[in-house]
């Protein structure tokens, strides 16, 4: 717990609702995430306090995971945050356990009181409502109410977080500072800026957490002061980093960070792949590269050029190399490496078409790697090959959710009801090939090259029309889609 007191987190604090009235009064089933309703956000967050530490870190890992996933903000994600922030001062958040998805970045996962792992979930959320965030989002023509309710809370946020800045545990008081450090970017929060200036001193004085490190370098530099005395070596600089995207990564090659936050073992295994088909060599630097299918790190980029070499006769290297190409719309901090893959890319964007030219077994997943490359990346994530596919998205005109389906079981757009499945059920209206243009063409007329009459087919619908089966009107499925979808540019 906190050792002491001071008004950085007096003045908003008695402001926060308590836990169980949130639990209580806050309408789960009207609020969404990334699974659908929120119906079971209550249970995972009642087990946070459970007495068994694995029920906990499934919780906190996966229980959650919905409300920010893919660092998203949802309707949910707020009265989440909220409550999260309310259990802080719990005796119960004392309790120790190992949180490894909270600890990603570290090489070995440690045992932390959950107080510091709560904190950390609160400094993710910072840095997806952050000011660089929101600009991005709106330079793109976006809008996002959700966000933006979070930016609402940050004073509140920042009082929650700000009475463990001094707690004698140092992982809960580095934890803290690491939250409040993005929160104070909100105006009403200037005033404490230069309170959280010696604390960040001496943060970098004992912590060899990375991400913790790179989030107070980042305050410090944004609040005016000399940092450059205070960056980290090389290897350091080349880690993924959360808290900003700007940066060129310097580090050589063996010293670039892979997805365990390793160093040195992408060029070993590289090395052991290049002359053969080893499968537990593939199989380690594929999770090394990119992990879980979504995370990748600066070892990826590095990694790339020597993916695409081996490539023109490994079906392993082209499919990794596809992988990473389509997480590079990703917040990975790794922009500069990217670029110098330019040459690579290109090359490897000749090799992907030579070999969908000759109608190989894996056609669809060398189409989606090349939709990668020309930067298509809502339709990388997205295309499946038209057997069974469905598409969620709101109607332009009265922003009903609308589900799209294209398979063999129809292709038409309707109201989903999980009870009920697709009701009130519109046929699509297909594009004609001369009405196609732009990436809609480019697909079409690349199918149609290499025989894939299905995949074309499909193309068709979804660069089609659907008529909202609430209100009648009639939009572009790809326009609303691509709308809704698109990724942000860093």
């Amino acid at each position: 717990m906190a050792t002491e007191s001071d008004h950085l987190s007096d003045s908003a604090a008695a402001d926060l609702p308590k836990p169980e009235a949130l639990l209580r009064d806050t309408d789960w089933a009207a609020l969404d995430h990334a699974g659908g309703t929120a119906e079971d956000i209550p249970t995972a967050l009642t087990a946070l306090h459970h007495p068994d530490p694995a029920v906990r870190a499934r919780a906190l890992e996966h229980g959650l995971e919905p409300v920010r996933h893919q660092n998203t903000i949802y309707p949910a994600t707020l009265p989440v945050a909220l409550y999260i922030a309310a259990i802080l001062p719990d005796r119960k958040s004392d309790t120790v356990g190992t949180y490894t998805l909270e600890q990603r970045h570290r090489p070995e996962p440690q045992r932390l009181p959950l107080r510091a792992a709560l904190l950390d979930w609160l400094h993710l959320l910072a840095l997806d409502a952050n000011d660089e965030c929101t600009e991005i989002t709106r330079r793109h023509g976006f809008e996002d109410p959700h966000m933006e309710r979070v930016r609402s809370m940050r004073p509140m946020l920042f009082h929650a977080v700000a009475a463990f800045l001094r707690d004698e545990d140092p992982d809960v008081r580095h934890a803290a500072l690491a939250a409040a450090v993005p929160l104070t970017e909100d105006p009403a929060l200037e005033s404490v800026r230069a309170e959280l200036a010696p604390l960040a001193h001496e943060l970098l004085a004992m912590s060899t957490d990375h991400r913790h490190r790179m989030c107070v370098i980042d305050g410090l530099r944004t609040w005016g002061h000399d940092v450059q005395d205070l960056e980290p070596p090389a290897a350091v600089r080349a880690q993924p980093n959360p808290c900003s995207t700007a940066g060129r990564i310097e580090a050589p090659p063996a010293q670039m960070y892979d997805c365990r936050m390793e160093v040195g073992r992408v060029p070993e295994l590289l090395e052991r792949v290049k002359d053969g088909d080893n499968t537990e060599a593939w199989d380690e630097l594929e999770d090394r590269l990119v992990l879980e299918y979504d995370l990748v790190s600066p070892a990826s980029f590095t990694a790339l050029p020597h993916l695409v070499r081996l490539a023109t006769s490994s079906t392993r290297a082209r499919s990794l190399a596809g992988w990473i190409l389509r997480r590079a719309a990703g917040h990975h901090g790794c922009d500069d490496l990217l670029a110098g893959c330019a040459n690579a890319i290109a090359e490897y964007r000749a090799l992907l078409d030579r070999h969908m030219q000759s109608r190989p077994a894996d056609y669809l997943e060398t189409f989606i790697a090349l939709l990668a490359v020309m930067e298509q990346y809502h339709w990388a994530a997205a295309l499946g090959d038209f057997t069974d596919d469905f598409y969620e998205l709101p109607c332009p005109h009265c922003a009903v959710d609308v589900t799209v389906a294209i398979g063999d079981h129809g292709r038409y757009a309707a109201i989903r009801d999980w009870h009920l499945g697709d009701v009130d059920r519109r046929d699509l209206r297909p594009a004609t090939p001369g009405e196609l243009s732009g990436t809609g063409h480019w697909m079409y007329e690349t199918a149609v090259r290499d025989s894939q009459g299905a995949l074309a087919d499909g193309i068709t619908y979804l660069f089609g029309k659907a008529e909202c089966p609430s209100c009648a009107s009639v939009f572009s499925i790809a326009d609303e889609y691509g709308s809704a979808n698109l990724p942000i540019l860093m």
